[in-house]
This record gives structure tokens, sequence and C-alpha cells, in this order.
């Protein structure tokens, strides 16, 4: 995903404006995840466009409520350290002060953070109101398992790589641009009609407040 975000056909941003971080294997430890996302707290300005892209385990806790198993976890869901729960990845995006964000889980029960998405958005409107642009692209709803091993990935990161290459398809207002919006709605439709192909239901939970944005351009 980071290789491809790079390589975009787009005059909306120089590539020495384009930083990426990436976190692989055995360094996505709870403890490393939760510095790199205060680390970017920090240094992200108000005007950038932030992106966050999750592919690895997710999980229901009692009571329903979503987590993110880290490259630590022991296996045991009473301990707190063992994973990062929704709650405390809303904690730390709220403190990230990108008007722009789109955040992307391919997880496991991932559509179980829409409603946390919906509070974080609605604190963030009562003060930067028509400014701000969230979008959440979660792989399948909060009772759906996530394909994986398609092609390489995850079924849904799959589809949103084909999304981002020059992909007519995608363009779906047919004014040679792919927007955010257009790349979710892509990205849900696919996903779903091939999941369906492989005797699989996993629909992808994508919400999209406030401003739509290029993502790149068709050439």
């Amino acid at each position: 995903m980071a290789a491809q975000l790079r390589a975009l056909p787009t005059v909306r941003y120089r590539k020495e404006d384009i930083h990426v971080t990436t976190i692989l294997d055995w360094d996505a430890t709870r403890a490393n995840i939760l510095e790199t996302l205060q680390d970017f707290s920090e240094r992200v300005r108000p005007t950038d466009d932030f992106v966050l892209f999750i592919a690895g385990h997710g999980e229901l806790l009692q009571g329903g409520r979503y987590a993110i198993l880290t490259h630590d976890y022991d296996g045991k869901m009473d301990d707190p350290d063992n994973f990062i729960g929704a709650h405390r990845i809303m904690t730390a995006l709220q403190r990230i002060p990108a008007l722009s964000q789109t955040i992307i889980f391919d997880t496991c029960y991932a559509g179980g953070m829409d409603s946390l998405i919906t509070d974080l958005y609605n604190a963030r409107m009562s003060t930067l109101a028509r400014r701000m642009g969230m979008h959440i692209y979660a792989s399948a709803s909060s009772m759906e398992r996530a394909l994986d091993g398609h092609k390489g990935n995850g079924l849904f990161t799959h589809i949103l790589l084909e999304g981002l290459r020059n992909n007519l398809e995608a363009d779906r207002d047919n004014d040679k641009k792919v927007s955010v919006v257009e790349w979710g709605r892509f990205a849900k439709e696919k996903t779903a009609a091939i999941a369906k192909t492989l005797n699989h239901k996993q629909d992808p939970t994508i919400i999209n407040f406030g401003r739509d944005r290029v993502v790149y351009e068709l050439r």
C-alpha cells in the first residue's frame, strides 16, 4: 500500500512531500504502534492529508468491542496490554491535527469502529467544521471475518490496490479523477462481489464525513 501511494499519478503532491512510515511483522508491537501514532500527533500539520493503513488481525472483545491484535499478543484477551482497543485508537487519532484523514482497517470485524468514528468526527466538527474530511474504510462488518490470502494480500487490500492502478472503473463520475469517496465505493462493491463468488460474505463498512478529495488523476 505504501509503495502504491507513493507512485500515484497526481499533481497535488510533490514526491518529496510524501512521507511514509511502515511498521511490519515483529516490529508491529503495541508499544511501537502507539508510539508512532503519538509521533504523528507531534509532526503532522492541520493542512496535511493523513492516511493510516492497518492490515492484521482484529477481534471482538467482551461486549462486542473491537480491538487490533499486535505482534506481541499472547492469547490473553483479559489483559489490555495484549492488544489495542478501539477507544485507544480513537484517542490517538483525535490527537492527530490533520483535517483530512483516511483510515483503513483490513482486519476481521473492522466495522466495529463505525460508531466511534462518528463520535470522533462530531468532536472535530465542533471546532473545525467544513474543512474536515474523515474517511474510514473497514474491510468487513462488525460481525464478519475478512478474507486473507487473496493474490498476496487480504481481499480488501487487493481491491483497494486495484483501485489505485489507473482504474477507470473507480472513476464513478467520469471526470478523469478518482476521489476518496469513489475509491471507497469501488472497494466496497468489488470486495463484496468477489467474496460472494468465493462463498463468503464480506461487506466492507465505508464511512465518509465532510469534504471529499482527489486521490489521483487518471492517465
